[in-house]
């Protein structure tokens, strides 16, 4: 069953949240280094629902640009 939709009668609508372990997943790195990077605030944005975290796919794109850009300038100074 593919988890990234909700099935309705109209057709799929796409998972608008992702909790930690999700974001993981979609990341591709362990669940604990993605706890890990938040704790020391350098991870996605998340927001508390209860006791559960969740981020969005826009919040997780927006972490990965920033992650890339920090990479491209640190190797640019490596370089320079």
């Amino acid at each position: 069953m593919d988890t990234n939709h909700t099935q309705t009668a109209a057709g799929p609508i796409p998972r608008l949240q992702l909790s930690l372990a999700d974001a993981a997943e979609a990341l591709n790195i362990p669940q604990s280094t993605l706890e890990l990077e938040c704790r020391r605030g350098r991870g996605p944005k998340f927001y508390i629902v209860g006791r559960r975290k969740y981020t969005t796919v826009e919040l997780i794109r927006e972490w990965q640009a920033q992650k890339i850009a920090e990479a491209e300038a640190e190797a640019r100074e490596v370089a320079a």
